[in-house]
């Protein structure tokens, strides 16, 4: 069988969020934490993962170093401010690793933070069944949370793009580069990830996490009740925009 092993994308300015993270991943990975590579720029990230110092704030240097640390052919992708929230079944990972290299696919998108995944079901595998995105969604293919095979991955970060930001948009307005990439996702949640920082705050919702599980409490802002409400109003009114509709409405904005 095929090994993974998971990459975490850590940003310097964020660095009070790391010790959250690595006790929420730790906590819920349900058996044998996986090899984590965790990379930053010039602040080292936590002790209880493999460390790597990229000395360059661009994305695609601090991806490259961390799959050149990895020696799987697959990599779970994650940011270090989106927490893992839930227990997480190392099993139903390691079946999803094993249906790429089955059924050679690139990537397996496991969640989308503004829209549900949805599409029909493709095909059934290791008792998990498989939708595949539309070409016209909007973010078809995301970074995170999501599944790569290193080799396509790579290919995406060597186009030398300077933030994250630049990656996702590059992924979005070039669809007709990645349309014959299968983009999948299994049709059972796998994985429960929260936005812990928004517009460089706290979310609500994070604290509420952080005070349940008995934490110390951050010293960056926390947003409004006010600012949180006007997000979560503009992600249901992206939530029923058609697809079709809301891709031509991101590509207007983001050439603009």
């Amino acid at each position: 069988m095929k090994d993974f092993c998971t990459i975490v994308i850590g940003y310097d300015n964020y660095s009070d969020v790391w010790s959250y993270f690595s006790f929420f991943y730790s906590k819920n990975w349900q058996k044998n934490l996986p090899r984590t590579f965790f990379v930053s720029i010039e602040k080292r990230g936590p002790s209880c993962f493999h460390t790597i110092l990229s000395h360059s704030a661009s994305a695609s240097s601090r991806i490259k170093a961390g799959i050149t640390s990895c020696s799987s052919d697959y990599i779970l992708l994650l940011l270090e401010d989106y927490i893992v929230s839930a227990k997480v079944d190392d099993s139903i990972i390691k079946s999803i690793v094993e249906t790429m290299e089955q059924k050679s696919l690139d990537y397996v998108c496991l969640q989308n933070f503004i829209t549900p995944l949805r599409g029909k079901t493709t095909f059934r595998q290791n008792d998990l069944a498989y939708g595949a995105l539309p070409l016209e969604r909007n973010y078809r293919i995301n970074l995170q949370p999501s599944i790569w095979k290193k080799s396509f991955l790579l290919k995406i970060i060597n186009k030398g793009m300077n933030n994250l930001w630049d990656i996702e948009n590059y992924l979005n307005n070039n669809k007709e580069e990645f349309k014959n990439i299968p983009a999948v996702f299994p049709k059972k949640k796998i994985i429960n990830i929260v936005n812990f920082i928004d517009k460089g705050k706290y979310s609500r919702k994070a604290i509420h996490i952080i005070k349940r599980n008995n934490l110390a409490m951050p010293k960056r802002p926390v947003l409004s009740r006010f600012s949180t409400l006007k997000i979560n109003i503009k992600n249901w009114i992206i939530g029923l925009i058609p697809p079709k509709l809301l891709s031509k409405i991101m590509c207007h904005k983001n050439n603009r």
